[in-house]
Order: structure tokens, then sequence, then C-alpha cells
């Protein structure tokens, strides 16, 4: 299918694109947004099967439905990797956030365990006692030449902030 030229609006690295007007059904909405998103691909520069898109959000309003994906490569979320089609009531797909980068990353070597990662961050912090467990996930961080790097992302409560 053949759609008028997109142009976004940046913000905060974020790319917004507004008054889309592209068939979708509401009734499945993650469908109609990989459709969209598929049919727009060369565009947008990304991946025109998805494959690379988890689905993690779907929450239907009143007068709209919002589907949320994560990007990930090799599996491993990309941090702030996030994108969000918006579909009017009728179905149509009117609105796209997008922090979708196009990443030269290889097969994740071995890294750190997420122990070694939590002890490393309480040394750096000076936190000799945890207010909670804390929770880390791995994920790829992009850099500004189009690369990665794998890093844990930690959340550490302490008793003395």
């Amino acid at each position: 299918m053949l759609f008028r030229s997109v142009k976004p609006m940046f913000e905060g690295g974020r790319a917004s694109y507004w008054h889309l007007d592209y068939p979708g059904n509401r009734a499945e909405p993650e469908k109609s947004a990989r459709a969209f998103l598929g049919a727009m691909a060369e565009q947008l520069h990304m991946k025109a099967d998805t494959s690379d898109l988890e689905t993690v959000q779907i929450k239907h309003g009143k007068g709209s439905s919002h589907t949320r994906f994560q990007q990930v490569v090799h599996g491993i979320p990309i941090y702030d990797g996030f994108i969000s089609v918006h579909q009017h009531l009728n179905g149509s797909i009117q609105t796209l956030h997008t922090k979708y980068r196009r990443l030269a990353v290889d097969v994740p070597a071995k890294t750190i365990s997420l122990g070694v990662a939590k002890a490393a961050a309480y040394r750096k912090a000076g936190i000799t006692q945890p207010r909670r467990p804390s929770s880390g996930k791995l994920m790829w961080f992009p850099d500004k030449q189009g690369g990665a790097k794998l890093v844990w992302v930690l959340v550490v409560s302490a008793l003395k902030p």
C-alpha cells in the first residue's frame, strides 16, 4: 500500500508523527500497528518485518487504542527504545512516537552477572545495607556512532540516600 509521506517532529530524541490517518482495525491494535510499521518501514528506517519489536502494552480508552513496543536486538532490549502507535476510535492510526534506532551490534559476548553489577553499584554509591532488594535488567545502551554496549540498568534503594 502506498501512503503519503510523513514528516516527524523531534523532541528530546523522540520522533513524533501526527495526523497519519492510516487504515487500521481497533479490534486488532497490535496487528494494525505492525502492518503500519511494516508498510512505512523504509521511510521510518525500521525493519519491515517488525521482528525486533516486542509488544509491551496494549491499552484501550473510550476513544482510542495505544500499542507500545520495546525494540530488541538479539533478544535484549534497547535502553529507551520504545515505539508507541495510537489509533482513533474508528481504528485509523493517527499518531506514532518512536525512539527506534538502527544499531550495528554483534551477538553479545559474555557479560558480568547481575550480582556482580549490583555489588559494583553498591560500592560506587557507598551502600553497605540496601533498603530493599535491588533489581536490574540487561540492556543495550546506544552510542552516537550507531553501535551499543551491554549495560545493567539497576534500581538500588539505600537506607541512607
